[in-house]
């Protein structure tokens, strides 16, 4: 099992303030995700150039989040950044701390598994009563 987090951020533009407080929003969720996952965790964010970072660590969230590379990858969210996603996992193989054993993703790929009922953002939309409006232009 594992947490995953996520908050798509789209082509809006956005003050300083409103970035701060989703990064504060995604640091909440991704510290609350720790429970399903302790053993290894990390950040992704993707831009509208196609641009990325990854930083993971084989350490909880708790920890994790005060690690240089993840707070200069937090502070690198802003108005090109289009995704910003965090996931803690259970080791599934080896030791955590052999940084091999926590698979690293591509974030370009197509939609990563889930425990729950999102398999795509327009069904993610549709479960939670998101308006028409926004499910048509998520996928």
């Amino acid at each position: 099992m594992c947490g995953q987090v996520g908050i798509i951020f789209g082509h809006k533009r956005r003050g300083s303030a409103e970035q701060d407080y989703l990064c504060e929003v995604f640091l909440r969720l991704l510290l609350h995700s720790e429970a399903q996952g302790p053993h290894a965790s990390g950040l992704a964010w993707l831009k509208t150039d196609g641009t990325h970072r990854i930083v993971k660590q084989p350490l909880p969230a708790s920890e994790l989040v005060y690690a240089e590379d993840f707070q200069n990858a937090l502070c690198e969210v802003d108005n090109q950044t289009t995704l910003l996603m965090g996931h803690a996992r259970w080791r599934t193989r080896g030791d955590e701390f052999n940084n091999r054993n926590n698979p690293r993703s591509a974030p370009a790929a197509s939609s990563a598994p889930t425990t729950g009922p999102c398999t795509t953002p327009t069904t993610c939309f549709g479960a939670y009563g998101c308006p028409a409006s926004l499910r048509s232009t998520a996928s």
